[in-house]
């Protein structure tokens, strides 16, 4: 059953983010700590913003020209569960609740996302995702996403 549900997942977010090879989703999935890079390079994608970042190497540029964090990201950083949620959260302009409202950021976008029910509950702000977390959390958003 989590096979299937796994297998569907990635079928949906492979077809969301139609301009990535197969061979780019495969290795980014089989890290065991992704980078900021292709996380961002896939969200952008999936959310329609392929002119904003064509490449991994340019996505980060293009989060920190905009400055959607307080502090530049670098792109060989490791990707942490509470910067996956407002990445998504910002590339997808998804609204949150009263204090994501106040203080928009990745600690109430994470928050945001365990009260969706998209990640497990008990993840901690400063895990480290793997490529497969960060991909089954994105086609998660989405899948949620087409439903609300």
């Amino acid at each position: 059953m989590k096979r299937a549900f796994l297998s569907a997942a990635l079928f949906l977010t492979a077809m969301l983010i139609y301009s990535q090879s197969n061979e780019e989703i495969d290795a980014f999935m089989a890290k065991k700590q992704a980078d900021v890079a292709t996380a961002a390079y896939f969200t952008l994608s999936a959310a329609g913003m392929q002119n904003a970042a064509s490449t991994a190497e340019a996505a980060p540029g293009y989060l920190n020209e905009n400055k959607w964090f307080k502090e530049e990201l670098k792109g060989d950083e490791l990707l942490k569960a509470s910067d996956a949620s407002y990445l998504i959260m910002k590339a997808f302009a998804q609204k949150g609740g009263i204090m994501y409202s106040i203080a928009p950021g990745p600690r109430y976008a994470l928050k945001e996302i365990k009260y969706l029910k998209l990640i497990d509950q008990k993840t901690d702000p400063a895990k480290i995702m793997t490529g497969e977390d960060f991909m089954i959390l994105l086609s998660e958003f989405l899948s949620w996403k087409e439903t609300n």
